[in-house]
């Protein structure tokens, strides 16, 4: 990689079980790239008071712009790659971005990893996406109908293995998410795995509804999960209305070694598809029971391809390829 890659991740610096810090593990391990938690994370304790007065005089969201709260080193990374996830508070002032790119030459790179719901007027948490192209030089998404309507780029999400032990297999079949109006098929799923005698940890991560037979849980650190999804034989993925790209559960089954439920029917078309391992529905009754209690140590002939380094290079020759069609 030519550029260093400067990762803007919203959280503490500690929390390195958070989803957005996990799945780039291992290109932060590598020093690929540097992860930063929040522009105004206090490397200097002198700072502390100055940031808890601007928080308590200024309107929530206003101090996370501050540019003497970056890191000193920050001076170092001239021609630097800035990766914003879609939820970090930065979005909320464009004019921070454009500031960083223009101070310290780089680029910034937006990933989207929710799919655009409101399909005529596209925003990513109120601010339209027209608004956001011209503060980004490049827009990442895993939703392949998104990236054809509104001129992304798509591409699957990156993952990295962080357990390199087994684990010992509790239940028959795994999901952990939030609802994304997939609770009601999920307590039916849940249901029919009752009848069958099939052991299941299904959790819905959110404020509890009546008449489920599902569990409800506050956030999960995404190093949880993942432990959850290797105590499991078997991984249930469930779109939400309207999504055809898979979730990240197709690089979880394929990464740790699982068996995959699915109901997408795309994912025929993924490289590492292997109806031995991998099951589609339609509807309840379509699921193969047997097919989820088997035991059975998948083997995918993984190559790599959902490595966070490779994330990053792709994206910098996307990068650099746009950059020539412009001179």
């Amino acid at each position: 990689m030519k550029k260093k890659t400067i990762f803007f991740q919203w959280g503490l610096k500690t929390r390195k079980t958070d989803y957005s810090y996990v799945i780039m593990t291992a290109a932060i391990e590598k020093n690929y790239m540097r992860s930063y938690a929040g522009p105004l994370f206090l490397y200097r304790d002198r700072w502390r008071k100055v940031h808890d007065k601007i928080c308590r005089e200024y309107p929530v969201g206003a101090p996370l712009f501050y540019p003497f709260y970056l890191p000193r080193n920050m001076k170092d990374n001239r021609n630097s790659m800035f990766l914003f996830n879609e939820h970090h508070p930065c979005l909320l002032n464009l004019g921070f971005i454009k500031w960083l790119k223009r101070k310290y030459n780089g680029k910034a790179v937006l990933v989207v990893r929710n799919m655009i719901k409101n399909k005529r007027h596209p925003a990513i948490h109120g601010i339209h996406l027209e608004q956001l192209k011209e503060a980004f030089d490049l827009i990442v998404t895993d939703e392949k109908k998104d990236a054809e309507l509104y001129g992304l780029f798509f591409m699957p999400d990156s993952f990295s293995q962080i357990y390199k032990r087994k684990v010992k297999v509790k239940y028959d079949l795994c999901f952990i998410g939030a609802d994304k109006e997939r609770a009601e098929l999920l307590n039916e799923i849940a249901q029919k795995a009752d009848e069958h005698g099939v052991t299941y940890n299904i959790k819905i991560i959110g404020k509890r509804k009546k008449n489920t037979l599902l569990e409800y849980t506050d956030y999960q650190p995404y190093s949880k999960i993942l432990k959850q999804d290797l105590q499991a034989n078997c991984i249930l993925e469930v779109l939400q209305p309207g999504q055809e790209s898979y979730t990240l559960r197709l690089q979880e089954a394929i990464c740790l070694g699982k068996k995959l439920l699915t109901n997408n029917p795309n994912v025929k078309s993924e490289k590492y598809y292997n109806p031995k391992y991998i099951q589609i529905f339609e509807h309840t009754e379509d699921i193969d029971w047997d097919f989820v209690k088997e035991k059975t140590e998948p083997d995918y002939g993984y190559e790599g391809d959902y490595s966070p380094i490779t994330f990053l290079e792709t994206i910098e020759l996307e990068l650099e390829k746009r950059n020539k069609e412009n001179c």
